[in-house]
């Protein structure tokens, strides 16, 4: 629980005719770890993977172009596999994205021409004349009104002809007259469009090519619910094949990492201590006896693997999240088991809230067994109990000081001075006691890596801070500080006194005197433990607030519906202070940990274990 699982660094050597068969024990088995072999030969994959690979490309482009995903893990020979993937009509799929991508080229260009004819379709001009050479031909909309193109025409002398087509004119002139021509027209008139060919009449080409593309959008659509329907009856297949062909393709991988000779191969890799003998029986079976299996003495960094009762196993997710402990380093996710949910439940502190936490909690288990929201929800459903504690402490019931309709007297007031007071001091010294235990665990992880040095310079801390704040607290009389006094009333001042001036001595004898510049952190870590007192008494006034709207039940129409509303507000209120609080809690005892907690002893940077298992899952 407190150590890593312990792991055991294997080599295994086998006759290279025993190359198929020990991959298949291993993936068997799952349980190990395959490293790259280093070596001046390695082994070639197997002779199947040429065709899984092959296979592999021509679905997974057809999963890409549908949109295909997910899939399951189905155990299939393969064989089977091949088969399975092999009845999937990729040349159908195939044809129908050609006719798509036919049609709606079609639709395209037949749209282009119809906007490129729609403004000439009021124009009836004949397409002989519009091909006259001794013409220039202008279509364009006038700028103010077509008398003034008219005067300005008669004002230059030059001989034109215009036709009106909506918004538009066509104005002909003579091609010699061009030069005169061309200055009038920019002056008078805008949005000049260049005249499309054309073997008919403008309208009669528009009509035809809105045909075209109305006839390609149909075969379009055709050619899409063909897809469509044919998707509907492949894709789970599609999406399982592509899954059972992975593991194969890894399974045909694997002896890549085999180092290799003209007779054997050897395979190195990492499995738990306690499972090599499974190993070791597994591929003496598979092989009929004919491998060695054997522990490696060596000086590597093995992989880290959490090993915690499974109970507190979701909080391995916050370790994970912030890095594996090293191979000699305690695994903290006992520690975060307890004082995450104490952290959480202190700040939301509320029975309604807490409860609806627990139910939440149970909802998202009921849906996933694995994964992410799995181990929220574990960790969850701890916390909502602990919010659901420390509701009953406060009194608190979504805000109002009664629980279920009793009113009880709150252990602690959160809204009085009084008790303000008391939850300070509380918080002070659980931060005290939380950082002890931060300097305590880096002592023993010193110990066990036998940095002596470091061990009594952790034990130094630990001496400070607790000589340093138990003689504040004595001598000073500050009112955060009552609990500690309580707690350190065995010994007088001076012995408290005392304890941190040896703290401090030590600290500099092992880390230099310029380390005791960090004095006033540590002071600055303790009080980063109040954000517990100030965050819960935010969420318990939030709280109150939504607890004013004012819901008075009434007879009367409108004030049946003005409590209707103010209801609805009500209860969506108090669902968004719930989600804030569930955020603010989680995101602020994460805090604690990673920075106050965490700091006092934890390097992590261990290696993840990644067992054959895993690969199989599509995990890696």
């Amino acid at each position: 629980m407190l150590k890593l699982e312990p792991m055991s660094k294997v080599r295994i050597i086998a006759a290279k005719a025993q190359t198929e068969r020990l991959v298949g024990a291993l993936y068997s088995f799952g349980g190990v770890e395959v490293r790259q072999t280093v070596s001046e030969r390695q082994e070639r994959p197997a002779e199947e993977f040429g065709e899984i690979s092959r296979e592999l490309v021509r679905l997974r482009a057809l999963a890409e172009r549908l949109a295909v995903k997910g899939g399951k893990i189905r155990k299939a020979t393969l064989a089977e596999a091949l088969e399975e993937a092999r009845q999937i009509p990729a040349q159908e799929f195939e044809n129908l994205f050609a006719q798509a991508a036919k049609a709606r080229q079609e639709a395209e260009r037949a749209g282009s021409r119809a906007s490129e004819l729609e403004p000439f379709k009021g124009l009836n001009v004949k397409q002989e004349t519009l091909r006259n050479g001794l013409l220039s031909f202008h279509y364009a909309k006038p700028r103010k009104t077509a008398k003034d193109v008219e005067a300005a025409f008669a004002k230059a002398r030059v001989p034109f002809q215009a036709q009106q087509a909506g918004e538009y004119f066509l104005y002909a002139f003579p091609k010699a007259r061009e030069a005169q021509a061309k200055p009038i027209l920019e002056a008078q008139t805008t949005g000049a469009l260049g005249i499309p060919q054309a073997n008919a009449s403008f309208k009669s080409e528009l009509a035809e090519a809105r045909a075209l593309q109305a006839s390609a959008l149909r075969d379009l659509e055709q050619a899409g619910e063909k897809i469509a329907a044919l998707k509907r009856k492949h894709a789970a297949r599609l999406a399982d094949s592509i899954k059972a062909l992975e593991l194969h393709s890894r399974k045909a991988q694997l002896p890549s990492r085999f180092a290799a000779s003209d007779f054997a191969v050897t395979v190195e890799g990492w499995v738990p201590s306690k499972n090599f003998g499974k190993l070791e029986k597994a591929v003496a079976e598979a092989t009929a006896g004919k491998t060695v299996v054997e522990k490696v003495a060596t000086k590597e960094h093995p992989p880290s693997v959490l090993d915690n009762p499974k109970a507190i196993r979701p909080f391995e997710f916050l370790v994970r999240f912030f890095s594996l402990p090293s191979e000699h380093e305690l695994d903290p996710t006992i520690f975060i088991s307890m004082t995450f949910p104490v952290f959480f439940g202190m700040i939301l502190g509320d029975v309604g809230y807490g409860l609806c936490a627990v139910l939440l909690a149970l909802f998202l288990r009921s849906k996933f067994k694995k994964g992410f929201y799995r181990d929220v929800s574990g960790m969850m459903l701890l916390s909502g109990l602990s919010t659901t504690a420390f509701g009953f402490v406060y009194t608190e019931f979504f805000g109002f000081n009664n629980i279920f309709g009793y009113h009880w007297t709150p252990l602690i007031h959160r809204l009085e001075a009084e008790g303000l007071a008391e939850l300070m001091a509380l918080v002070i010294f659980i931060g005290m006691l939380h950082l002890a235990l931060g300097f305590i665990i880096g002592a023993v992880t010193a110990y066990r890596e036998k940095e002596w040095k470091h061990a009594v310079a952790k034990t130094s801390w630990l001496f400070a801070e607790i000589g340093l704040i138990a003689f504040l607290a004595s001598s000073a009389g500050i009112t955060f500080f009552e609990l500690i006094v309580q707690f350190t009333a065995f010994a007088p001042g001076w012995f408290w006194g005392a304890l941190g001036v040896i703290g401090m001595a030590g600290i500099a004898a092992t880390e230099g005197a310029v380390a005791l510049m960090e004095l006033p952190g540590l002071f600055s870590n303790l009080f980063s433990y109040l954000r517990i007192m100030a965050l819960g008494v935010s969420a318990v006034i939030l709280a109150l607030i939504i607890d004013k709207i004012p819901l008075q039940p009434s007879l009367e129409p409108m004030g049946l519906l003005s409590f209707i509303l103010f209801a609805a507000f009500f209860v969506l209120a108090h669902i968004g202070a719930l989600m804030l609080g569930l955020f603010e809690s989680s995101i602020q005892s994460l805090r604690l940990h990673y920075v106050e907690f965490f700091s006092k002893f934890y390097r992590g940077g261990g290696i993840a274990f990644n067992p054959l298992s895993r690969e199989m899952e599509g995990e890696v």
